[in-house]
Parts: structure tokens; sequence; C-alpha cells
């Protein structure tokens, strides 16, 4: 078990390594004058340091033909949001993170991996709102 000691100095050098800055944005249900349930998106956090990270890796599918299962091969590139811990950033939240060469936009579709030092959100690029 780490002391609170330890753990503050770790998580101070994962902090140093944020490059980046993010704001998360979450779709929410309206009623409109009319009264028709409609969608929006709303800003839920901003300015929050960040880095982001990308790797390659192979990824195996099963492809079924009906009677066999062969195995397609192919490269795919990861990506990953760093955060502090206390950041809560939810599946299916958009999140636009600024670098030093602009704005990328993606996608959470799945769960954060939680860390007492840091949280991991795998994200994909944003192609719109489901």
């Amino acid at each position: 078990m780490l002391s609170e000691a330890e753990l503050v100095r770790i998580r101070g050098a994962v902090e140093r390594l944020y490059t980046c800055i993010c704001s998360v944005y979450e779709k929410e249900e309206y009623t409109d004058e009319a009264g028709i349930t409609r969608h929006r998106e709303r800003l839920v956090m901003e300015n929050i340091p960040c880095r982001i990270s990308y790797s390659t890796g192979m990824l195996f599918n099963k492809l079924n033909s009906g009677k066999e299962c062969a195995d397609a091969v192919r490269n795919k590139q990861y990506t990953k949001i760093f955060t502090s811990p206390d950041i809560l950033i939810r599946p299916g939240s958009k999140i636009a993170v600024t670098n030093e060469k602009g704005e990328h936009t993606y996608f959470h579709s799945g769960e954060r991996a939680e860390y007492l030092s840091h949280n991991e959100v795998l994200v994909e690029n944003f192609k719109g709102w489901s």
C-alpha cells in the first residue's frame, strides 16, 4: 500500500506529462417549445489537463463464413486519453482535445481504466452522435 506522500509524488509525476487540455460533452434530452423531445450537446467539463497516447497493435478478428472461422489480422491505431483520477468521463461522451497541433474530437465508448495516479480512457474518432 502506498503512503499518502508516495501517492502525491507519483500523481504529480504523471500530471507533469499532461501536454493537452480537453473538454467533455454529453448528449442530453430536452423538450422544445412545441413539446417535442429533442437532443442537444451539453458541455459538462472544460479545460481539463490531459495527455493523449497513440499505439498500434494487432487486432484479431474472427470472420465467420458459415462453415469455418478464419483469422484476419490487421493493424489498428488505439488512442487513449490520460486524466486525473478525479475526472469522470462517462461512456458515450464526446471529448475535444486541444494540443499544439490543434483540436481533435473523440468518442468514449467504453469504461475507463482507473488507477490511483490517473485514468485511462480508450477513445475513437468522433463521427457524430448516434
